[in-house]
């Protein structure tokens, strides 16, 4: 990548060749950084194995809440992305430092209404849709599976326990996932918006990439 703006571009942009490109050199640049200040074997530990695709979805969040402040400036180093890399993994280690004695039993709390902080309703079928997206394009697969399973389990009720990723872990994601939808999301939606968020995320994103968990 030339600079730090080459690589925003290319991961905000269109062409997928050149967002796989970027998202490789994201990751590896993650990786590298992590080693180099110690925190490679935490971040396992807390996040799992899919730990820099998680390091990697925070990032790319950053980025793309910041997009227009980020390509307005004439010269962005790739300085840039390293110190936020830096922040986001401090960050990341505080979080799950003051929840890692968290009991497990919490992660069967359930509370989707908590996505949305207050209500000030949308405009139109554009805007929802842009909002849908956005929401989309903002978590990892690990945000949208964890998702997928609190809303079955709070729509459908009991569903097959995720595999893989300890209970603990679970409400953590859930914890990040609900704290990121809420930073995209600028009002509490209406009865009616919420079922459409919901039911499309149910049909594109938790049964259309498998993400359910258990036979309707």
């Amino acid at each position: 990548m030339k600079d730090a703006k080459d690589l925003i571009s290319k991961l905000l942009g269109d062409d997928p060749k050149e967002y796989k490109k970027a998202e490789v050199y994201l990751k590896n640049l993650i990786i590298r950084i992590s080693r180099s200040s110690g925190m490679e074997e935490t971040m396992r530990k807390f996040l799992g194995e899919d730990w820099v695709e998680d390091v990697a979805s925070e990032i790319k969040y950053k980025i793309l809440t910041k997009k227009a402040e980020l390509l307005r400036k004439e010269e962005l180093k790739i300085s840039y992305i390293g110190i936020m890399i830096k922040n986001t993994l401090l960050d990341l280690y505080d979080k799950n430092l003051l929840s890692i004695s968290l009991d497990e039993q919490r992660a069967e709390v359930v509370d989707v209404q908590s996505l949305t902080p207050y209500y000030k309703g949308i405009d139109s079928q554009v805007e929802l849709d842009q909002t849908y997206n956005l929401i989309v394009s903002s978590l990892s697969d690990r945000e949208k599976m964890v998702l997928c399973y609190y809303l079955r389990k709070y729509l459908y009720g009991d569903v097959e326990e995720l595999k893989g990723i300890s209970k603990d872990n679970v409400y953590k994601t859930w914890e990040r996932t609900k704290k990121k939808i809420n930073k995209i999301l600028e009002y509490r939606l209406s009865e009616s918006e919420l079922k459409m968020i919901v039911e499309r995320l149910l049909s594109e994103v938790c049964n259309y990439r498998s993400y359910k968990n258990s036979e309707d």
